[in-house]
């Protein structure tokens, strides 16, 4: 098969998953994307894709690792040294020795080498799973440093232990002392080779510049090569390459940074770059790890010694060890100081447990289990290489499915974080000082910080609660629809009446939900129904009249069909959520308040959404959706837009200084609003498009201006 239609179908196969994990949000993304790697044995790719354990770790592992290094906090890391070296060494060892003398005990059988084999397998945890996982549920940041720290370094003790037991099996013969020394030589090793390839990367990248290389894509290659050379020329020497990885990205992010144009591009270029690579390299790891197990399972269950259910038996007891010694590791020795201080013996043994749950298994796992012999000591067959992997794979989906299912549960009475409530509370006072002029292009600044607002508060949100938010807004769209249908049976709306109801519709909803920054980029429908249907510019006319009356009429069926999606909640408040209409003397800006906020907070998303629905009927009413649309298309728009990032940064700083915000949420929000501000000023380059729009726009209204003065003549 050729190299291009194996890239093709892989890249299908995130994109599907990716899609997957929108329509099911219930589900983890690690999960979806095991089961759509198991489902691509049906395609030409069986047979054709074999997990090769050292080109796995150098070209997935090592750069994701390598990138999640760079950006640590390496303070926070710094804090939390203790645990993450208990964690990462001691509690691998431990880990490597529980599993093996157990299997061992239940195997009897197999080599205790091999036992010890499979503990050194099972031993670390995967970052890339933990960071996957940790996106579902609220962990506190001392214990993310821990998971973080933890999962960047212990894939080096799992592997070096590994490669000690499979040398005992396949020699018979075991030195500690030896295999200490070595174990010494091979972390030190690691580290340096990180510390030097990092090192020499800066000095390259200095005199790059001082010859005047100012291509990002040159910088972006050097960069890109760095993991893979720091693996390469570690595993070269015979020593770690996940930790010479690992020191490399760590020795970068404390490099001394320049503060010139070329280098601000090119971090913005860099960041885009990384995020793709990593997105895709983390769904290529759980891809390949359910694209392996259809071919796991048939080996046991051709295999004549064991049955799938006494192989599922052994993994769920060395998932059981896994889960006590770790928390049993944890409670005692490597409790965040927080919890330890506090004497709380509840919360000591909730934090524990997190951090127990979270130490899934991996495909790291993985690759290094099929890294086992097919021959051992005497020259005889490994015949319990199947079982080796099949128990590996099931412990990996156990750690998994426990870690989905449990940790919610644990972790779910702290407050899911807010990250962006700082950012909004600092946008809401970008509004109040633009709420102080009165020229259109400001209020239509002002709607679009207002869908920043609501952007925000929609991306604090969890999956779920997103999920519903859109599936809501398709059954009003729906049901608009279908109200549209019936009045025009009834003849309440003609069908060109029908077109322009649901075409304004269309284009509210699109601003309502829109992130624009800078001048729209509207089609050519868009253009012609707002310019034929200004409510101030044709206030007189029949149909603008007769379409407010209709979309007022809608908006009450509208909210009352949302009223009933509240189930049980609404019956005993269905006096309390009355709800008032705006007049036709209402502004865009009046908001919807509900009479009974207890009753609203039983369903947040509805409450947005009627919320919207509300405000919307306002801006049909005073005409602020087609004069927010129009003042988009003009040069004097991005003037506002500019002045209100400057009043951003002017309100992010006042917030830092008086210590509402903290220094990196101050940082962060700059960035933010420096990046839209390149955006806009980029797009202001694209005039002649907007000149273009402009004038089409102004022949469609003198054609309209035409047709009612015919008209008026006729009369």
């Amino acid at each position: 098969m050729e190299l291009t239609s194996i890239i093709v179908i892989l890249l299908f196969a995130i994109a599907l998953s990716r899609i997957a994990d929108s329509v099911f949000p219930g589900l983890p993304l690690p999960l979806i994307q095991v089961g759509v790697g198991a489902l691509l044995v049906l395609t030409p790719l069986h047979g054709e894709i074999r997990l090769e354990p050292e080109v796995f770790m150098a070209l997935l592992v090592a750069p994701i690792l390598f990138r999640e290094a760079e950006e640590t906090d390496i303070l926070s890391l710094w804090r939390m040294r203790r645990p993450v070296i208990f964690l990462a060494f001691l509690l691998v060892f431990i880990t490597v020795f529980a599993i093996g003398f157990t299997v061992h005990a239940l195997v009897p059988i197999m080599p205790l080498a091999a036992c010890f084999a499979l503990g050194a397998i099972l031993g670390p945890t995967d970052a890339i799973a933990v960071g996957a996982i940790s996106d579902r549920v609220s962990i506190r940041d001392d214990i993310m440093s821990i998971l973080r720290g933890e999962g960047l370094i212990n894939d080096a003790s799992g592997v070096i232990s590994f490669h000690f037991a499979v040398a005992a099996l396949l020699t018979g013969a075991f030195s500690p002392v030896a295999a200490s020394l070595q174990f010494l030589a091979v972390c030190a090793g690691g580290f340096a080779v990180g510390f030097v390839v990092a090192s020499l990367k800066d000095i390259v990248a200095k005199h790059m510049r001082r010859i005047s290389v100012r291509s990002s894509s040159t910088f972006m290659i050097i960069e890109i090569l760095t993991p893979f050379i720091c693996y390469l020329l570690a595993d070269a020497l015979g020593v770690s390459g996940i930790i010479a990885a690992v020191t490399a990205g760590i020795r970068q992010a404390l490099s001394m940074r320049h503060v010139e144009q070329f280098e601000a591009e090119f971090s913005v270029f860099k960041r885009s770059m990384w995020d793709m690579l990593t997105t895709t390299f983390n769904s290529l790891v759980f891809l390949l790890l359910g694209f392996q197990l259809p071919d796991i399972v048939i080996s046991i269950v051709e295999a004549k010694e064991y049955t799938a259910g006494y192989a599922l038996g052994i993994a769920a007891v060395a998932t059981a060890i896994l889960l006590v010694v770790r928390f049993a590791g944890v409670f005692f020795l490597a409790a965040p100081r927080g919890a330890s201080a506090s004497g709380a013996l509840t919360e000591r043994m909730r934090d524990s447990l997190i951090l127990t749950l979270s130490g899934v298994k991996g495909t790291v796992s993985l690759a290094t289990a099929f890294s086992l012999p097919y021959y051992i000591a005497g020259g005889g067959d490994f015949a319990q290489r199947a079982l080796l992997l099949f128990v590996t794979a099931a412990t990996i989906i156990f750690s998994l499915l426990i870690a989905v299912i449990v940790l919610p549960l644990v972790a779910r009475k702290d407050a899911a974080p807010r990250v962006n409530a700082a950012h909004i509370a600092v946008l809401r006072e970008v509004i109040d000082e633009l709420s102080e002029g009165k020229g259109e292009y400001t209020k239509a600044v002002v709607l679009h910080v207002k869908r920043r607002i609501k952007v925000l508060a929609h991306e604090d949100r969890g999956k779920k609660e997103r999920a519903r938010l859109r599936q809501l807004r398709a059954y009003v769209m729906n049901l608009e629809r279908e109200m549209v249908e019936e009045q025009l049976e009834s003849g309440e709306l003609t069908e060109a009446e029908a077109a322009v109801y649901l075409g304004i519709l269309s284009v509210i909803s699109h601003m309502a939900e829109g992130r624009l920054v800078g001048r729209g980029r509207p089609n050519k429908r868009m253009l012609h129904e707002l310019a034929a249907n200004s409510a101030r510019g044709a206030a007189g006319e029949p149909v603008t009249e007769k379409l407010q009356q209709v979309f007022w009429k809608n908006t009450s069926r509208v909210v009352d069909a949302l009223e009933s999606k509240r189930g049980d909640a609404s019956a005993h408040d269905a006096e309390a959520h009355s709800v008032a209409l705006p007049s036709a003397d209402a502004g865009a800006d009046s908001a919807y308040v509900p009479s009974d906020a207890s009753g609203y907070d039983s369903d947040i998303v509805i409450s947005e959404l009627i919320e919207e629905r509300i405000d919307m009927t306002g801006q049909i009413f005073e005409g602020a959706y087609g004069e927010s649309a129009r003042v988009r298309l003009h040069a004097q728009y991005d003037d506002e837009m500019l002045k209100e990032f400057e009043t951003e940064r002017g309100v992010i700083e006042r917030f830092r200084r008086e210590g509402r915000i903290s220094e990196d949420e101050a940082d962060s929000m700059r960035i933010g609003v420096n990046s839209m501000e390149t955006y806009l000023l980029e797009g202001r380059h694209n005039d002649n498009m907007m000149k273009l729009v402009d004038a089409g726009m102004k022949r469609m209204e003198k054609r309209r201006r035409k047709r009612r003065e015919a008209k008026s003549g006729k009369k």
